[in-house]
C-alpha cells in the first residue's frame, strides 16, 4: 500500500482529469498518466492511468451514449488493435527509467501538437482514420495518452464537436481494455502484485470529478478546459522525464 500522500496526489489528479474530461471530452489520460508515472514509475504509472481511464470513460459513456457515432468508434478501435500490441511490446522491452523518459517525451510532444497545431487541411479518408487509430492505440498503451492523436484527427476531418466528445468515451474505454489485456498477457504490467490501491483511490474521485465537471460545463469553455489540461500534462511530462533521468543517474552511480 503506498503512502497516504501518494494516494492524495493520485486522487487530486483523477478529480482534475475527470472534471476536464466531462467538460471537454478528454483530459484523464493527459493529466493522470504523467502524474502516475511520476509517483509510481513508467509501466506501473501507465497501467494505473489505463485503469483510471477505463472507470472514468465507462461512467461518462452512460451519459453520452446516444450521441456516440458507433460506426466510427468501431473502425477506430479496430485500427487501434495493432497499435496497442506494438505499445505493449515497447512497455515490455524498455527499462523503467527509459520508459518514464519516453512517456514524458510523448506527453510533451502530444501537448505541443495539440496546443500549437495551426488550422489543418481537410483530410478525412481511410488513410487518415487508419493512421490515427494505430498511433492512438500505441500511444495509449505506451503512455496512456490517446487523446492528442484523436484531437488532431478531429481537426483534419472537421468532426462535429458534440459527436466527437461523446465518441471519445467508447474509444478511451476500448483502448484502455486493450492496453490492460495485452500488457497483462505479455507480463508488462509493472506491478509486483494486483494494484489494490488503485481500486481504493480511483472510483470516488472519478465520481467527484464527473459531478464537478457537470456543474462547470455550462461555465467553463471547452478551450479553457483544454488549455488547463495541456498545462497540467506538460508539467507532469517534465516530471516524468526528470524521474527517468534521476533513475538513470542512480543506476549509473
Amino acid at each position: 500500500m503506498p503512502e497516504l500522500w501518494i494516494m492524495a496526489l493520485a486522487a487530486v489528479a483523477v478529480i482534475t482529469g475527470t472534471t476536464l474530461q466531462r467538460v471537454s471530452g478528454a483530459g484523464v489520460g493527459l493529466v493522470v498518466s504523467p502524474v502516475f508515472v511520476l509517483l509510481s514509475g513508467g509501466a506501473a504509472g501507465v497501467m494505473a492511468s489505463n485503469m483510471t481511464t477505463l472507470i472514468s470513460a465507462s461512467a461518462l459513456l452512460v451519459a453520452v451514449r446516444r450521441e456516440v457515432n458507433w460506426s466510427k468508434a468501431g473502425k477506430i478501435l479496430a485500427g487501434a488493435f495493432p497499435g496497442a500490441v506494438i505499445g505493449a511490446l515497447c512497455v515490455l522491452w524498455l527499462p523503467s527509467a527509459w520508459l518514464a523518459i519516453v512517456i514524458g517525451c510523448i506527453v510533451l510532444a502530444a501537448v505541443l501538437v495539440t496546443r500549437f497545431t495551426p488550422e489543418l487541411p481537410h483530410w478525412d479518408n481511410g488513410a487518415a482514420l487508419g493512421m490515427t487509430s494505430v498511433i492512438a492505440g500505441a500511444f495509449n498503451t505506451t503512455a496512456g495518452v490517446a487523446a492528442p492523436a484523436l484531437i488532431v484527427y478531429s481537426r483534419l476531418s472537421r468532426w462535429d464537436m458534440h459527436e466527437m466528445r461523446a465518441t471519445f468515451q467508447p474509444l478511451f474505454l476500448g483502448m484502455a481494455i486493450m492496453s490492460l489485456v495485452f500488457k497483462s498477457a505479455l507480463g508488462a504490467t509493472g506491478f509486483a502484485e494486483p494494484p489494490v490501491w488503485i481500486l481504493l483511490v480511483v472510483p470516488i474521485p472519478v465520481l467527484l470529478g464527473l459531478l464537478l465537471g457537470a456543474k462547470l460545463a455550462a461555465r467553463v469553455t471547452k478551450e479553457r478546459a483544454q488549455q488547463l489540461s495541456l498545462t497540467l500534462a506538460g508539467v507532469g511530462g517534465v516530471g516524468a522525464i526528470g524521474r527517468g533521468v534521476l533513475g538513470l543517474m542512480g543506476a549509473g552511480a
